[in-house]
This record gives structure tokens, C-alpha cells and sequence, in this order.
């Protein structure tokens, strides 16, 4: 949850100081067998893979750094409209270490109505969004909200 929060603050200063990409060291190989490391990786993974599939960010990619092999950087697009304003105007974590927030679907609904947050849930089936868990009637830990 540390990488993915130092990626998440990355993402936002980055917008804010109008970079076209980030980029951040994770010192994972893409084939390793560490399997703690390997969740968080496919945690960020997936969640990157979501800010894309919704049109936050342009898209991302992975590079072995060329001094260290076992360190893996991340390259992250950012992605603003016509007028060069950014498409996340506020993303944050809703669940802390210290202080989860868990929903279960009746509660996602009630998260939803009047806003125009999208929020991302680690669920039973995995990290979705609201939208998908809604449909799949469960619930989960709510990670991020993004507007």
C-alpha cells in the first residue's frame, strides 16, 4: 500500500506541475518470486490498468532499469483535455492502513448516489471499481475515490 500511495501523491503532483509523465523505481523484477512484492506489484498494476480503461491517464509501462536488473520503473502518462486541464481533478485513499473503510454493496450504492466520484474496491473478486461491484453485488475495502 506504500508504493501505491507514493504513486497515487506522484500522479496528483504530477498534474498539478502539468509533467506529461511520471516515473517511479519499484524494486521488483517483472518475473520474481518474492510473492508479497508480486501482489503489491499486480495491485498497482491493476490499478493503473483501471485509471487507463476510464480515461484518467494515457497509459503506462514498465522498464528494467538499466544499472540495477532487480529494479523495475514504472512510467505512468498523464492525461489532460483540449484546454490543458487535468482529467483527475481530486484522487485520494479513502481506506488508511490504520482505519480501513469496508462496504458492502448496499453501501456502495449509497456511496454513489449524488456524487461524481468513481472509487476503486479491493473486493473478494479482486480491485474493480464501484460500478463493477455494484453489478456483482459485493462489496469491498474502498481504496481510492477519484473525481
Amino acid at each position: 500500500m506504500n508504493t501505491l500511495f507514493k504513486i497515487i501523491t506522484l500522479i496528483r503532483n504530477g498534474h498539478l506541475d502539468n509533467q506529461k509523465y511520471i516515473s517511479y523505481p519499484i524494486s521488483i523484477t517483472l518475473n520474481s518470486t518474492n510473492v508479497k512484492s508480486e501482489t503489491a506489484f499486480n495491485k498497482i498494476f491493476v490499478i493503473l490498468k483501471i485509471l487507463r480503461n476510464l480515461g484518467f491517464i494515457r497509459g503506462f509501462k514498465y522498464n528494467a532499469l538499466p544499472k540495477n536488473k532487480a529494479k523495475t520503473q514504472i512510467i505512468i502518462f498523464l492525461k489532460y483535455d483540449s484546454n490543458i486541464n487535468m482529467c483527475i481533478q481530486s484522487i485520494s485513499f479513502v481506506s488508511k492502513e490504520s482505519f480501513p473503510i469496508y462496504v458492502n454493496n448496499r453501501g456502495i450504492t449509497q456511496m454513489g448516489l449524488g456524487a461524481s466520484s468513481i472509487f476503486i474496491l479491493y473486493t473478494s473478486q479482486g480491485i474493480m471499481t464501484d460500478v463493477e461491484a455494484r453489478r456483482l453485488l459485493i462489496g469491498g475495502k474502498v481504496l481510492l475515490s477519484i473525481n
